[in-house]
């Protein structure tokens, strides 16, 4: 059974005490950090390829009340995740069409090879000590949330709902997000592992898959075969490969 949810809303309280979860509504605070309970997902359920932001940014996040539900995920960023995708042999562009264009088509498609949406499925927000502002963004905020308590517990019960039992047609994971100095792969590294026991210590992970040799859970996660971002057409935004 495939742990990855139906293109549409994502019904989940997992991370709520308060019963019952109000869409986009209901929200949990923590040591200056919180979340929205608004997880969403896109595409095909029994994906072949998984595509994973960290988590809504404040431009997604503001659309939910107002746009149509396919134009959500990466807005504003599917002309950038167009081109790692092609970088990485995962997309191919129709004759003249553009990679914005191309992500709309594959963000929509329900019977297609690919799954779209974010490590943490609700939205994080980190509250500014100077002005007490949430913001959905900014420096360290991926590798902080994420080796904190709060953002530990949050992320590993995501994590185990909506990536521990991936459907067999699944052959590769790709995260986007690096974390200042790699602490954002380092961290989803040891959550996978908790949430999908069977691999190696992370230590010899990267060695053992130069030599295809490395045992990750059916492979699909294993954080030793990384796309550097630079490769990404050159621009700064981040992704990494995850899998096989």
């Amino acid at each position: 059974m495939s742990c990855l949810p139906a293109h549409g809303r994502v019904s989940c309280d997992l991370c709520y005490s308060v019963a019952p979860v109000s869409f986009d509504e209901t929200r949990r605070e923590a040591n200056g950090w919180r979340i929205t309970a608004n997880p969403m997902a896109w595409g095909n359920q029994h994906a072949e390829v998984v595509v994973l932001g960290f988590s809504k940014g404040p431009t997604q996040a503001g659309a939910i009340a107002s746009a149509p539900h396919d134009d959500i995920a990466y807005k504003g960023s599917r002309n950038n995740v167009g081109k790692i995708l092609e970088h990485v042999g995962l997309l191919a562009l129709a004759s003249g069409e553009a990679h914005r264009t191309a992500v709309d088509r594959l963000v929509a498609d329900r019977q297609g090879r690919f799954h779209f949406s974010s490590l943490i499925r609700c939205t994080v927000e980190r509250q500014e000590a100077a002005t007490s502002e949430w913001k959905g963004t900014g420096g360290g905020m991926l590798g902080k949330f994420i080796k904190q308590p709060f953002g530990q517990d949050v992320t590993t019960r995501c994590v185990t709902r909506f990536l521990g039992a991936l459907p067999s047609a699944t052959k590769l994971v790709v995260l986007f997000g690096l974390g200042t100095n790699l602490s954002y792969v380092s961290a989803s590294m040891e959550v996978f592992c908790k949430a999908r026991p069977g691999g190696v210590a992370k230590d010899q992970q990267r060695e053992l898959h130069r030599r295809k040799d490395c045992g990750c859970a059916r492979r699909a996660f294993c954080f030793a075969g990384f796309v550097d971002s630079r490769l990404a057409g050159r621009n700064k935004s981040t992704a990494k490969a995850v899998g096989n």
